[in-house]
């Protein structure tokens, strides 16, 4: 899936490349790189995490609550990093948003789950400055740049 934000104040056009899928996934914490991540370094910017049944050892099983409510997610210096699920989906994948303080091929955040009374990050990930956010199909494929959407 190709993902295409806008944010209106400073002039700031990011184009982020394929969401991955997370990886690694041992118990109920993991490390999640952003290595896919083929854009400028930006700062407080909305990232897109998709989980997967099965994946690398992930399971919905391992968490707490169904809708998936006891995730967390820290930076590297373990402070909890603002999140939304867009879309949970036991049966299938799930969509995380994440909002990264600075997003960059070489950025990583800790993914936790299982504990429900873990405190949850205060703020949110969008802001009024995002105009747009296009989501594109997993068919969208990189054909030079800029990026250009097609089925075949």
């Amino acid at each position: 899936m190709a993902i295409i934000a806008v944010r209106r104040r400073g002039a700031l056009a990011a184009i982020f490349g394929l969401i991955a899928s997370a990886a690694a996934f041992a118990d109920t914490e993991t490390t999640y790189s952003f290595s896919w991540y083929v854009g400028q370094t930006v700062t407080d910017f909305p990232a897109a995490i998709t989980l997967r049944e099965g994946e690398s050892g992930f399971s919905y099983a391992d968490f707490a609550s169904a809708d998936g409510s006891d995730l967390r997610v820290k930076d590297s210096g373990g402070n909890l990093l603002p999140h939304e699920i867009e879309r949970w989906n036991t049966s299938g994948s799930s969509i995380v948003w994440v909002k990264m303080p600075s997003l960059s091929s070489s950025a990583s955040v800790t993914l936790s789950w299982g504990d429900v009374d873990a405190p949850a990050a205060s703020g949110g990930v969008w802001d009024d400055d995002f105009l747009h956010v296009f989501h594109f199909g997993d068919d969208a494929k990189k054909n030079s740049s800029p990026w250009v959407y097609t089925t075949t």
